[in-house]
């Protein structure tokens, strides 16, 4: 966590969490979340029951960025049955996950004003 939140947290704000208990406790603390990074690797289980509560809920979706081991044969797998959609391979340079997280706005902010749009 330390080492995301040094590289992120010059451009937004970093809530940093132990768990997905914490984490899902934020979600509903604090509405303005816009996105998840998760590390799966050296997670308890619990965390794709977490990943697919927030890919399902209505009240806490949200973009979820993975972080994961290319080594890690196991959450890999995890990562296409959940179909995650945005993806980082560890080890990566500090550039990679600022681009992801802009890329995820992008992809939101443009869906957004798709679904705005009425006829």
């Amino acid at each position: 966590n330390y080492v995301i939140e040094s590289i992120i947290n010059h451009q937004y704000e970093v809530i940093a969490v132990n768990d997905i208990y914490s984490a899902a406790e934020q979600l509903k603390k604090r509405k303005d979340i816009k996105t998840i990074i998760l590390d799966v690797d050296n997670t308890q289980a619990d965390v794709w029951d977490f990943i697919h509560h927030i890919k399902t809920s209505r009240f806490f979706n949200r973009p979820i960025i993975v972080l994961t081991s290319d080594k890690n044969l196991a959450q890999t797998k995890k990562v296409e049955e959940t179909k995650i959609r945005y993806l980082l391979h560890k080890p990566f340079a500090p550039s990679e996950i600022l681009k992801k997280i802009s890329e995820v706005e992008s992809i939101v902010n443009h869906q957004k004003e798709t679904a705005n749009i009425t006829l």
